[in-house]
């Protein structure tokens, strides 16, 4: 409801909306018919390593299987050619959207749900062109400045609520610069996300208007993981742009991991424990390979030490709930300050700039003015 009393409108729906929305509804009743299956073999069958119930019960749960995966086709084929139509831009509002990709996006991506984000740079007037000029090339400056989201996030969390000037529009505003946003699907592997922001950023330079002379990505939570996982893969491969990638920024990145993912994951373990609740073990498993990834700070598939550019600098800020000169500071809600900050972390601190912000929560920190005056002058010297 809205203050007036109104009813709340929803965006509307487009057909691939709801032929994604179709899709995640039939895996959800799948997936409880096997939880459920999986719980009546455990009382059923105890001693047994079994997940599935035999005989007449047996063919019950695969009828019903079967049967829902039969409607989710027909919906499926129903949808396609309306689907077609256009390309979907208001699922339920691009923040539901986003949230969802979060949570599930790595089961979206594999799935090939129209629901899934697909990776985009874009500028103030859209997204950035795959083929010719980028964008005009009236627009296109020397210092390019790629801002990256954080996880359940999107690029239009960048402005301030009060409808002020964000970072990004401070950053811009200054001469020679060009801000670009990416927007990509946060529950993917962040090794995955950042191999591909790789790959675009050295189309993005084979492509750019004018002659690149210094490139900065900024990110926010899991963006920074992703920017740095980015320049691991664009320098592990010799990529032409990481010869200009001057500054990484990390606003709250959790470099050594989250505690709350952490506390997931010990529920997860919780669950197996007896055969009666190992069936809910998937309930604790319902998280995204991305959120997977904040539990540890994991920006490789591989492990192992990522690298970085010769020529990049590493601003690393954190945020604290506790007043400055607090004897132990708090840390911003989600991340606490030596996961913000790296410590311990084998970086090469000649290249390491390290800033804790106090007074400011997790999410404040996208538009903290504390944050804004140290990048001003942080990113021209």
């Amino acid at each position: 409801m809205t203050e007036t009393g109104a009813p709340t409108r929803l965006p509307p729906l487009h057909p691939s909306d709801l032929q994604g929305i179709s899709r995640l509804a039939i895996d959800g009743v799948v997936g409880v018919t096997d939880l459920v299956e999986h719980l009546h073999a455990a009382i059923a069958l105890p001693g047994t390593s079994s997940q599935r119930t035999r005989g007449i019960t047996g063919q019950v749960y695969r009828s019903v299987r079967g049967i829902t995966r039969l409607v989710g086709g027909g919906i499926d084929l129903a949808l396609s050619p309306l689907a077609r139509a256009r390309p979907s831009d208001a699922v339920t509002g691009i923040a539901i959207r986003s949230a969802l990709n979060g949570v599930l996006g790595d089961h979206l991506h594999a799935t090939g749900n129209p629901l899934a984000i697909d990776m985009s740079l874009q500028h103030a007037d859209g997204i950035v062109a795959r083929t010719g000029p980028p964008i005009p090339a009236g627009q296109a400056r020397p210092h390019v400045v790629v801002f990256l989201h954080g996880l359940c996030l999107h690029p239009g969390l960048w402005t301030p609520d009060d409808d002020g000037p964000g970072l990004p529009e401070r950053i811009g505003d200054l001469p020679g610069r060009s801000v670009l946003h990416l927007h990509y699907n946060t529950g993917r592997p962040v090794a995955d996300n950042g191999a591909e922001l790789a790959t675009r950023l050295a189309d993005l330079h084979a492509r750019w208007p004018v002659a690149l002379e210094r490139l900065t990505l900024i990110g926010h939570s899991m963006g920074g993981l992703v920017a740095r996982s980015a320049a691991h893969h664009g320098h592990a491969s010799q990529q032409a742009w990481t010869d200009y990638l001057a500054d990484i920024v990390t606003l709250g990145t959790p470099h050594a991991g989250a505690p709350l993912e952490r506390a997931g994951h010990r529920l997860e373990r919780a669950l197996g424990w007896t055969p009666y609740t190992r069936p809910f073990n998937r309930l604790g498993r319902m998280r995204s390979a991305g959120i997977t990834d904040l539990r540890h700070g994991r920006i490789t598939a591989c492990g192992g030490a990522p690298g970085l550019p010769e020529t990049t600098r590493l601003h690393l800020l954190a945020a604290s709930r506790s007043p400055e000169g607090h004897r132990t500071p708090s840390g911003d809600g989600l991340v606490p300050p030596h996961s913000g900050l790296a410590i311990g972390l084998p970086l090469d601190p000649t290249r390491l700039h390290r800033r804790l912000i106090h007074d400011c929560g997790h999410l404040a920190l996208m538009h903290h003015n504390a944050v804004a005056d140290h990048l001003l002058t942080a990113l021209d010297r």
